[in-house]
């Protein structure tokens, strides 16, 4: 729908993720990484110095060192893509809402048309579900990771509310109807040996690929 040159993405917490050294990204008007330091480390040596992307070493819960080190490499006026994997659910939520005031005040300066989001993460569907809360005693007790969204947010409805900005339209599916509704999902199942179905509709229906 927008041209590339009228784009610019902003990747939070993509790990090893390399996919911005493809060829289609390079008519991307700017791409920033942002990172711990040992992952932006390990990629400004390992890979080829590219004009349209930069890095930004930091922990992403110190919030305002993130916005200091991000605001000068911002490009006004573009359409901006806030890319997270599997990320918000480990953000306690004032820094979540934090991110999403500066993202629609500062980053798009009040336009909503310019701000878009790609989401995957894991989402609680009920107060009390039991996954979930599984899940999250399991992460904590035995990797020590919170999982605060998770704890905090009880439905789609609710996760949906905390980017802040009513005028945004979201495409929300989780990943099992994404699944069920591909074509070669019968190949796709023989390939991934699944035999247990009903196992991988509850894991599956716990998360969510989000657009807008």
């Amino acid at each position: 729908k927008y041209g590339p040159e009228n784009i610019q993405i902003l990747s939070f917490g993509a790990g090893s993720d390399l996919r911005f050294q493809q060829d289609k990204y390079l008519r991307c008007s700017n791409i920033i990484e942002l990172d711990f330091k040992e992952s932006i480390d390990y990629k400004q040596k390992s890979l080829p110095a590219k004009n349209n992307i930069k890095y930004v070493a930091c922990d992403l819960i110190n919030i305002d060192e993130v916005i200091s080190s991000l605001t000068p490499l911002l490009q006004k006026n573009m359409h901006t893509i806030v890319l997270m994997e599997c990320l918000l659910c480990y953000l306690p939520i004032n820094i979540a809402d934090a991110y999403f005031d500066f993202f629609n005040k500062v980053v798009t300066e009040n336009k909503s048309e310019l701000l878009h989001y790609v989401i995957y993460d894991p989402v609680a569907l009920s107060k009390n579900d039991s996954f979930t809360n599984i899940m999250c005693d399991n992460l904590q007790k035995f990797n020590n990771l919170q999982m605060y969204s998770l704890k905090n947010i009880d439905t789609i409805d609710d996760y949906l509310a905390r980017f802040k900005n009513k005028d945004l339209k979201f495409d929300c599916k989780n990943l099992w109807d994404y699944a069920a509704a591909r074509d070669d999902k019968q190949k796709l199942f023989k390939l991934c040996l699944v035999d247990e179905f009903e196992e991988l509709k509850l894991l599956l229906s716990h998360y969510i690929i989000l657009n807008s």
